[in-house]
């Protein structure tokens, strides 16, 4: 079977960035352990600098977020569908050329429908399969819906929640995977407390924060992106994290290095999550388990499908949604929060242990890099049965 991935030459994969962008991760994994298939023939479509084992195709294009600081944001916002344009195009004429089966395209999705559309015509025989990353409102469904009126486009969903509500159908769902090697696991953990990700309002940094400051002897370090150029990033760290940073019970270590933030999975004594926003999959919470550190999140988005409840963590509900659960933890929002930490506190450590090990397994079992790529083999060979 022939497979072509793509994704938008913004990035190298994987990226050179310090910024969190998990596609163009996750692409990487799936073209190096595609191209060990013999039943598979991969081509990774990228920018100039990508790095894979599988066969790639540049053009000479070089990732666009080179050029970015020098660039007003309109002016590299146009830079970047060019690049992603004429990589496209000229993917097209290797794919008639080389009667590939399949494109999977990963990053981006809506702006190249005209593209697509004229795609079909010059490789009809060719099928597209697109794996969204990002939530999937009934609005955007509409949009994308008009790739399905052409014939021959297939959606890949990484959680059941995504799809939820927004009248668009998944061909397969496949779960995002980890590198069981690259997060390893510690049997033993810290006493931290952790939360990390992009330094916006839609992760709950203060929703944990509180919740930290309700449990006698907790304490809780804050790590992730702060976006420079984005007055609500900045804005939501000033005004809301910064003046609650003690030395004491609340740090803030604001590293993107991604090995500085894996020893703190490894570290940490559980993994806050009080997502405010339905998170399609959330690696972090993953990576944390694969690592052995217990999840305490929110019930939205995916969390339901990720975390076993009193097994690898507990599922809390929001504040704002009824409760509609048998979870262990009858309270709501940051009462729910403060305790599920206090429920980990006070685990034994034959428990606590057992926990840990427990969430590697989980992760070992159904989110592991193999196991994703297992599962997109089955979706290539379903969408070409269809």
């Amino acid at each position: 079977m022939k497979i072509a991935l793509y994704i938008s030459p913004a990035h190298t994969v994987p990226p050179n960035s310090q910024f969190i962008l998990a596609p163009w991760y996750l692409i990487g994994d799936i073209a190096n352990h595609l191209c060990c298939d013999p039943d598979f023939e991969v081509t990774l479509f990228a920018s100039q600098g990508s790095r894979v084992r599988s066969k790639l195709y540049d053009f000479g294009i070089p990732a666009t977020s080179l050029v970015k600081k020098d660039m007003a944001p309109p002016d590299y916002k146009k830079r970047v569908r060019e690049a992603e344009e004429k990589l496209f195009t000229q993917m097209i004429a290797v794919v008639k050329e080389e009667s590939i089966d399949i494109v999977h395209i990963h990053q981006p999705i809506e702006p190249l429908y005209p593209l697509v559309s004229e795609a079909r015509k010059i490789s009809p025989k060719t099928k597209f399969v697109f794996t969204l990353h990002d939530p999937v409102s009934p609005e955007r469904a509409e949009a994308l819906n008009k790739f399905v009126s052409l014939g021959q486009c297939y959606f890949i969903s990484i959680s059941l929640s995504q799809f939820k509500n927004s009248g668009l159908s998944a061909s397969a769902t496949v779960y995002n995977g980890v590198d069981l090697n690259y997060f390893k696991f510690n049997p033993l953990g810290g006493d931290q407390f952790l939360t990390a990700g992009r330094i916006v309002p839609e992760k709950g940094y203060t929703d944990a924060i509180s919740a930290i400051k309700k449990v006698e002897g907790a304490s809780l370090l804050i790590t992730g992106q702060l976006f420079p150029s984005s007055p609500k990033s900045v804005d939501y760290f000033n005004s809301a994290i910064s003046p609650e940073v003690n030395g004491k019970t609340i740090f803030a270590n604001l590293k993107i290095d991604p090995h500085f933030i894996r020893e703190q999975y490894q570290k940490s004594k559980a993994y806050l999550f009080p997502i405010q926003w339905d998170e399609p999959f959330g690696l972090v919470m993953i990576e944390a388990m694969s690592c052995g550190t217990p999840v305490i999140a929110y019930n939205r988005g995916s969390v339901s499908e990720i975390v076993k409840d009193g097994i690898t963590g507990f599922i809390v509900e929001p504040q704002d949604y009824q409760k509609s659960k048998n979870w262990i933890i009858k309270k709501s929002g940051v009462a729910g929060l403060s305790e599920g930490i206090e429920r980990i506190l006070a685990l034994n450590e034959s428990d606590y242990l057992q926990m840990r090990a427990d969430s590697r397994s989980h992760v070992a079992e159904n989110f592991s890099t193999e196991k994703m790529v297992d599962s997109y083999k089955k979706a290539y060979e379903k969408v070409l049965q269809t």
